[in-house]
């Protein structure tokens, strides 16, 4: 099934319609409450 829009990414692409956002320290999106964004 094709989305009814097209989805928001950043420029990581980052899927930000489902609320992901990149972490710099991992290299990686995650979404915020599922996954923690850890420095070192």
């Amino acid at each position: 099934m094709k989305p009814n829009k097209e989805s928001l990414v950043d420029s990581h692409g980052c899927n930000l319609d489902t609320e992901y956002e990149w972490c710099a320290p991992l290299q990686k999106c995650i979404r915020p409450g599922e996954e923690e964004c850890l420095f070192g």
